[in-house]
């Protein structure tokens, strides 16, 4: 998860950073959870074969002791064998079906924390988004007022934003007084975009096909 940006608010930050925060430390705990998987699934495989070898080992035990009880006509005789058998078959049993609810709970755990994890993605890629918005509401705000404040009357000599830009045309002169003056372009003041890409004629003459009210905006001296 990418950092947020700390170009905001000391309160905002600190709300970010302890939503990181804790989103790092669920993080954490499901890689654990994760690595613990492989564990489990081993125990279910190693106390699945001893309750296996311990069942074959007990039906191998009732086998001999009914014979021998068949044979001796005996119904008691093997008691303490068979019954130490079926001991240990059900302590493997038990240890096997711990092992499968042991491994089933940490499947849940895993399924569980990487639902947490998704959630505090989205958190804080919501709070970031709208932090990002207040952001921009308050830059803009920010900007409107400078700019209100520096053309204001009688404080527009500091650095307004509406100036005349004037460009001297090396070249060109026209007669004044009988003298030669360089003549000044000062059309950029209003035709901010004119040496723009984007804005050149052939633009403007795509653009002009596209709409029926052209006269409007490029008057009559429309390109050619």
């Amino acid at each position: 998860m990418a950092r947020l940006s700390s170009s905001r608010s000391p309160s905002s930050r600190k709300e970010i950073q302890s939503k990181q925060a804790f989103f790092d430390r669920e993080d954490k705990e499901y890689e654990k959870l994760k690595a613990e998987k492989p564990k489990t699934n081993g125990e279910v495989f190693a106390t699945e074969q001893l309750k296996k070898a311990a069942k074959a080992v007990e039906d191998s035990v009732r086998y001999q002791v009914e014979n021998t009880r068949l044979e001796t006509k005996d119904p008691a005789w093997g008691a303490d064998k068979l019954g130490a058998a079926e001991e240990k078959t059900k302590l493997a049993m038990l240890r096997f079906q711990a092992a499968i609810a042991a491994d089933k709970a940490c499947e849940d755990a895993i399924a569980a924390k990487l639902a947490s994890v998704n959630d505090l993605k989205i958190q804080l890629a919501t709070k970031s988004r709208e932090l990002d918005r207040q952001r921009k509401r308050r830059d803009d705000l920010t900007s409107f007022i400078r700019q209100q404040l520096m053309n204001a009357p009688g404080l527009d000599f500091i650095q307004p934003t509406l100036q005349i830009k004037k460009q001297v045309l090396e070249g060109l002169f026209f007669e004044l007084n009988f003298t030669k003056k360089k003549r000044i372009d000062m059309c950029q003041t209003c035709h901010l975009a004119i040496d723009m890409p984007g804005y050149e004629t052939s633009e403007i003459s795509r653009v002009e096909g596209r709409t029926s009210r052209s006269d409007s905006w490029v008057g009559s001296h429309r390109p050619t």
